[in-house]
Order: C-alpha cells, then sequence, then structure tokens
C-alpha cells in the first residue's frame, strides 16, 4: 500500500516538473514510463495512474483558474448548458474534466504494465490438459 502511494506521488511530482516545457499531454506519457518502471498487477497500475492524475489535473485547473481573470471555465460550462439542455456548471465541468483525466492516465499506467509485463508475473498463462 505504502509503494503505491509512493510511485503515485512520484508521477505526480514528475509531471509538475515539467508543466512550463512540454504540451498538456506528455503527463499520460509520464504515466505510461511509471507503469513501465514500477510493474505491479493491473488493478494496481490503473489505480496508481488514476488517482495521479486525479491529484494532478484537479491541482493544475485550480492553479488555472486562480490565475486567470477570464472566467473561461463559467463560459464553456454556459455554452454547453446553452446547446446541450443539461445542467452543467462550473463544478460539474471539473468533476467531468478531472474524472476524465483520472481515467487517462489509469488507462495509459495499466497499458503500459501489461506491455512491460514479465513472464514471472502473477499473470502467466497456465496451461490446461485435456484429458481424454
Amino acid at each position: 500500500m505504502m509503494l503505491k502511494k509512493i510511485i503515485a506521488l512520484i508521477v505526480v511530482l514528475l509531471a509538475l516538473s515539467f508543466v512550463p516545457f512540454l504540451p498538456w499531454y506528455y503527463v499520460f506519457m509520464v504515466c505510461f514510463i511509471s507503469g513501465a518502471l514500477f510493474i505491479q498487477t493491473s488493478g494496481k497500475e490503473f489505480l496508481i495512474g488514476f488517482t495521479s492524475m486525479v491529484f494532478f489535473w484537479g491541482f493544475m485547473m485550480l492553479f488555472y483558474l486562480a490565475n486567470s481573470k477570464a472566467g473561461l471555465p463559467a463560459k464553456v460550462a454556459t455554452i454547453l448548458k446553452e446547446s446541450t439542455g443539461l445542467g452543467i456548471n462550473t463544478s460539474v465541468l471539473f468533476i467531468i474534466t478531472i474524472l476524465l483525466g483520472g481515467i487517462l492516465g489509469g488507462l495509459s499506467s495499466l497499458s503500459a504494465s501489461l506491455l512491460f509485463l514479465s513472464k514471472k508475473s502473477t499473470h502467466q498463462q497456465q496451461r490446461y490438459k485435456i484429458k481424454l
């Protein structure tokens, strides 16, 4: 359990360290690389990627919201509310965006762990013998 928290913290810190230099989608590459380096079971890898990207995406959204004075999230929520007819406000838009970032982070970490899964892992295929 402690290893999972440490790996998630490493992923978040690596993602935050490159914010000024790289585009927005590099954080999923960080999840992919961490999934390849720290191979866990597939469920743990998804949860590590999901939680680290939820925290990262939420922090970045709050950071950009605090530093921008344009009110862009409120305008986007108004456009979505008028075009779809759903009751979408800024809070719902934040939750949807954070969940999408978490799912993408979890999937990128999961795909790396499944791609680089060693033969000695618990996911080794068992051979069944057919009795005739």
